[in-house]
């Protein structure tokens, strides 16, 4: 079902959740900032109060929907429902075309079925962890790659682009990672460990000059909090940054230099083939 516009508060947000397995919505322009963050809770699992024909049971129960946008443009400002979404971006001979669901909807539909079929195998490769907060955005692009009748490679090749354009400029930004990249460049390829307190002192060797003190970590807490901030930019040049745990009553931080155009990705076996691999790929 197609519900034209967003609803303007959290008491029709949560009916249509009471109605629908599936929230959509049509023609969006804007959406409040609050109303985001109802989104986003929904999406992750909201409690509210369940209703049985109509009236109030005083239970509680969670709630999870998948919610479908159509838009010229992305609404998403608040952070962590960028994070959250997953973009489709038509060319133009399609955007001209009616948002029905005889033309968008059921193909999309037919992909959330594939990643359901599909997501207990992929949950169970653990090499996925290593993208921390992306593994299960890559999770999802590999299956929805297959879906689509391509290779899954497709998905970390446009992976590695798009981080490449987020990157370029994001290591000005971060002074602990211009002095962790400087440190690497005079170590020997092996990995390097330390534990947090000596990680400090040995990149204070290397701390850029026009690093304002406020931004430069003087604590073991606030250096493994910059350093799970830099971990994807430290991949994108080569540098797997790892936390071990406690060794001895210390953190141990790890970083291993690795060839970054000869890297082995996670892939998702036992392929199903795709309802669609003939028809998209022709296209």
């Amino acid at each position: 079902m197609l519900i034209r516009a967003v609803p303007k508060n959290v008491a029709a947000l949560i009916q249509l959740a009471h109605q629908q397995y599936l929230l959509s919505f049509e023609h969006v322009t804007a959406v409040s900032d609050s109303m985001q963050t109802h989104l986003l809770s929904l999406m992750k699992g909201k409690i509210i109060p369940w209703h049985w024909n109509g009236k109030k049971t005083g239970v509680d129960i969670k709630v999870q929907r998948p919610i479908l946008i159509g838009s010229s443009a992305s609404i998403a400002s608040d952070t962590s429902l960028k994070d959250a979404t997953l973009s489709v971006v038509m060319d133009e001979s399609q955007s001209q075309h009616p948002f029905s669901s005889s033309f968008c909807l059921g193909p999309l539909l037919d992909i959330f079925s594939h990643i359901q079929q599909r997501w207990y195998i992929a949950e169970m490769n653990y090499e996925f962890d290593r993208f921390d907060e992306l593994r299960d955005l890559c999770r999802i692009g590999v299956l929805v790659a297959e879906c689509l009748g391509r290779e899954q490679t497709v998905f970390w090749q446009q992976l590695k682009e798009c981080q490449g354009r987020q990157y370029e400029h994001k290591l000005d930004e971060k002074p602990i990672a211009q002095a962790l990249l400087a440190y690497m460049e005079s170590s020997e390829d092996v990995p390097v460990e330390h534990a947090a307190k000596n990680w400090l002192s040995e990149l204070a060797f290397h701390k850029p000059e026009s690093c304002p003190e406020q931004d430069w970590p003087t604590t073991e807490r606030k250096l493994g909090a910059d350093f799970d901030d830099i971990k994807g930019l430290m991949e994108h040049h080569g540098i797997r940054l790892t936390s071990i745990g406690k060794k001895c009553g210390y953190v141990h931080w790890q970083a291993t230099k690795f060839d970054v155009e000869n890297v082995d990705y996670p892939t998702v076996s036992e392929h199903v083939v795709s309802p669609y691999k003939d028809s998209l790929v022709r296209r």
